[in-house]
């Protein structure tokens, strides 16, 4: 623990999402004294294009620390911050101005890229840990190169840009469990890697330094606040959840599931990397991805009020569905790849469709809940891979995040995944994990919902696994995964 953490009473925790900009004055205890939000939007665009404005998300994060250093009763005496992974940016390096949009995680448009690069994919998952996807930063970072070439500019993990910004100096850095979302940085050796940027075509030398995510950073301009951790949003809820045998679910737009890993595996369809890190020490996690979680209930909501004018509002619909969740018996199966297939299938090019629903109707309350059920058949399957791959059987999975607030969504849960789940209790999970990330003590609540014998939802459950294999298996796409 620096000096710094060792006198530290409150601690400033910045979260930068995909959806909102959240900062908040927290005690030892893991009390919130004051939190400040501001959302951001999000452009999605033909072509598998989702974009977000890197000034506006300057702005909030302006915005949300000024408001809780004026706002709250207590000092804090440093600060840390979590940032949305493998969202990429170009700016100018010497004015700092944005050349670029910030292309999010979820963007998908150098997908024929990475499919003229298959024959590599082996040995970019050997040395960054992650199966090779248009979802990672190193794709993007080489667009941006091809279409930004003759300007001076940094190309690098969204982290980077806000950094250079927030910071006096305007370092250009990154941290480590952002370096391993961009694809091009070796997780074993712990430093960018000659090989993968040969892959994508990217100079070593334009790359950030890395730092370990725990260590000085720097000052925040304006405060004299130093900077003491700096990771992945996951990750900083990891800290707050995990504990042994156990894997950690963060259900937001995405699912992400994450658990220690001691030791690198040579073969599995789940993603590894480091989660926390000083100059000495790495802390390593398996990682399965469930892209279509809260964004399938998203596009849920749009299909329905696209085919109805009768389609209750968003806020509706979401107050709705704990009714219809218990009421509605029988839904249809939904084969949710929505944002692509995650793990541990890992393709592209597999429609979304409801299937075994009456001929000639659609109940949308029942597809709704259809489309809940898919999120826990698709953490099913990552559960199912996290205990092939390591010896020590995950006995509960901890959640975290805005879809565990939907009421009987905890119970489907644990139904599915035939596992106790416990759901953290505080809101802020990424906020006050970046507290205990920093040596606070971890005061977390959680509540624990057993499952129960529910023979409807297994049989779907494996409906939905056989139905999805088939589809891919009749697109002639490679499948690595079996029940």
């Amino acid at each position: 623990m620096s000096g710094y953490l060792k006198q530290a009473k409150h601690i400033l925790a910045i979260d930068i999402g995909t959806t909102s900009v959240r900062a908040a004055c927290i005690s030892n205890s893991l009390e919130i004294n004051y939190l400040s939000s501001r959302p951001l939007a999000l452009l999605r665009k033909a072509g598998g294009q989702v974009e977000q404005d890197g000034n506006e998300i300057l702005q909030a994060l302006d915005d949300v620390i000024q408001a809780v250093l004026e706002r709250t009763e207590q000092t804090p005496q440093c600060a840390a911050l979590a940032i949305q992974r493998s969202t990429v940016i170009a700016w100018n390096s010497r004015s700092g101005l944005a050349l670029s949009p910030a292309i999010s995680w979820q963007d998908v448009r150098t997908q024929s890229a990475i499919a003229a690069l298959a024959k590599r994919s082996d040995a970019v998952k050997q040395v960054s840990g992650l199966v090779l996807s248009a979802h990672y930063g190193a794709s993007k970072m080489a667009w941006l190169h091809k279409h930004l070439a003759s300007q001076q500019c940094y190309i690098a993990p969204l982290v980077s840009f806000v950094l250079f910004h927030l910071l006096e100096g305007r370092p250009y850095i990154c941290d480590e469990s952002n370096a391993c979302r961009t694809q091009l940085y070796d997780i074993n050796k712990r430093c960018w890697s000659e090989q993968l940027c040969e892959i994508f075509e990217l100079a070593i030398t334009h790359l950030p330094l890395v730092k370990p995510t725990h260590g000085h950073f720097g000052l925040l301009k304006n405060t004299q606040l130093p900077l003491v951790c700096v990771c992945g949003d996951q990750n900083a809820a990891f800290q707050a959840l995990w504990q042994s045998d156990t894997a950690v679910a963060n259900l937001g737009t995405g699912a992400f599931l994450l658990s220690e890993n001691t030791v690198h595996i040579k073969k599995t369809p789940l993603l590894q990397g480091i989660s926390s890190s000083t100059a000495e020490t790495t802390s390593r996690v398996l990682e399965g991805t469930v892209n279509g979680a809260g964004a399938a209930l998203d596009w849920c909501h749009q299909q329905w009020q696209s085919q109805r004018s009768d389609a209750p509002s968003y806020k509706d619909f979401l107050r709705k569905l704990p009714e219809w969740l218990a009421t509605i018996d029988r839904p249809p199966i939904f084969i949710n790849t929505i944002g692509n297939l995650g793990s541990p299938w890992w393709q592209t090019g597999v429609s979304e469709k409801f299937i075994d629903e009456p001929q000639g109707t659609i109940h949308w309350p029942a597809r709704a809940v259809a489309v809940l059920e898919s999120i826990s058949f698709l953490l099913y399957a990552n559960i199912c891979e996290f205990n092939a791959a390591n010896p020590h059987k995950i006995k509960q999975l901890r959640c975290a995040g805005g879809l565990m607030q939907i009421s009987g969504f905890a119970q489907c849960l644990a139904d599915s995944l035939e596992l106790p789940i416990a759901i953290c209790q505080n809101a802020e999970a990424t906020l006050l994990g970046l507290a205990v990330s920093c040596g606070f003590e971890n005061t977390l609540n959680f509540e624990t919902v057993i499952p129960q014998i529910n023979t409807p939802l297994l049989t779907r459950r494996n409906a939905f696994i056989v139905a999805l294999q088939q589809q891919i298996s009749g697109l002639g796409l490679a499948n690595g995964y079996s029940l």
